[in-house]
């Protein structure tokens, strides 16, 4: 029910997520298949890389323009692509693949998961459990070609 007003958005750190811990940090780069790994996540859903290297220095190792970045531990962010305005009613701003991303959610079932055996006996969220499983569920068809 209330899976429709939220938006997935997926968030990667640079150095040892995108690419390998080294001692020299001008040579932690980025394998061409995490870049394209990167860019398939990136037309599915808003994508930010988040790294306290500079932003330039970050944007320069990726090398993909439909990504947000936020560069020294996020004190610098920027977001290549312009928002656009959102089809829905709220009027929110849309970013790269959020809008593939709230079509995908509003076409989905009501999220009911498998497989989970039940909820624990505790769980902070859970009153959120039934949208966090139809995002899972989402996330999984998304993600299956990656």
């Amino acid at each position: 029910r209330g899976r429709k007003k939220k938006r997935v958005c997926v968030f990667l750190d640079y150095d040892g997520t995108l690419s390998p811990i080294v001692n020299d940090p001008d040579k932690a780069v980025m394998s061409e298949a995490m870049r394209a790994a990167v860019s398939r996540v990136s037309a599915c859903f808003p994508t930010s890389i988040i790294s306290g290297r500079s932003l330039e220095k970050v944007k320069g190792f990726v090398q993909l323009d439909n990504l947000f970045y936020a560069g020294s531990h996020g004190l610098d962010i920027e977001s290549a692509k312009p928002q656009r305005q959102a089809p829905s009613s709220e009027g929110a701003a849309v970013g790269p693949g959020e809008a593939e991303a709230e079509a995908q959610a509003e076409a989905s079932t009501s999220g009911t998961g498998t497989g989970t055996g039940g909820v624990a006996p505790y769980q902070a969220a859970a009153e959120h459990i039934e949208v966090v499983r139809g995002v899972r569920e989402v996330l999984i068809e998304r993600t299956k070609g990656i």
